[in-house]
């Protein structure tokens, strides 16, 4: 949705981020750090099974991360999921329905048709972020792919965030919502959809929810401000 903050277009950008170095691919994440023995998270989710979205909780996948499930959809597959998302209801389903014969269930059909009107003539961009081998602490990087409207690849992108206490996942993250922004202020204003598997980041410049205290504060705060510029030049930009 368009944001509302004011800014000017001489805003200054982060010196982590003037170091974004254009390649051919994005980074391969590693996987996160394993569970401690006793994990506390076993006494919320072990057989649990969520009221709203009727996804049951069979076991804990250790090799994926802390608070990692292997998970039963309500339509019977088993799948791995994190554990706040499935405990807050943002895990739906299985995100395999398309696959399956038969009639997709009534939210999918909804999300499907939304995240098309949304698509329709416009540019598409997928982000994503990492900070390993720890959370924060660890090196955070990025990386990005951009596609124009006729499908075709306009811009891919992968680039060193930094290294230190000062790194977590979330920042790197929003650098790489950054870096694409950056982008499009180089192009004539249109329409664009931002794709990204940050809760925290897409529900944050989509307004739903407030920017709070982080080692993300300040990239967070200066990607607000390059969105609010962008929606005032006449982008129009949604995230999904």
């Amino acid at each position: 949705m368009p944001a509302t903050v004011s800014v000017s277009s001489d805003s200054t950008l982060s010196p982590a981020i003037r170091a974004i170095a254009p390649a051919d691919i994005l980074p391969s994440l590693l996987a996160a750090p394993s569970p401690p023995a006793n994990d506390p998270q076993d006494a919320l989710m072990l057989g649990r099974t969520i009221k709203t979205t009727r996804i049951t909780v069979l076991r804990a996948e250790p090799s994926k991360g802390k608070d990692w499930w292997i998970c039963r959809c309500p339509c019977g597959r088993e799948f791995v999921a994190h554990g706040w998302g499935v405990r807050h209801g943002r895990t739906r389903d299985c995100g395999e329905h398309s696959e399956q014969p038969g009639r997709v269930p009534e939210h999918s059909q909804r999300n499907i048709t939304q995240q098309a009107q949304s698509e329709e003539q416009g540019i598409l961009a997928w982000f994503d972020g990492a900070c390993e081998p720890i959370n924060p602490g660890g090196t955070a990087s990025f990386g990005v792919v951009i596609k124009g409207e006729d499908g075709t690849v306009i811009s891919e992108a992968h680039g060193l965030v930094g290294r230190g206490d000062a790194m977590s996942n979330n920042l790197a993250e929003y650098a790489g919502v950054l870096h694409i922004l950056k982008y499009l202020s180089s192009r004539p204003p249109g329409r664009v959809t931002i794709h990204g598997d940050s809760n925290l980041v897409i529900n944050q410049l989509s307004g739903r929810w407030r920017i709070r205290k982080g080692l993300y504060l300040a990239i967070a705060t200066e990607t607000k401000e390059l969105l609010a510029y962008l929606c005032r030049l006449g982008w129009h930009i949604s995230f999904c």
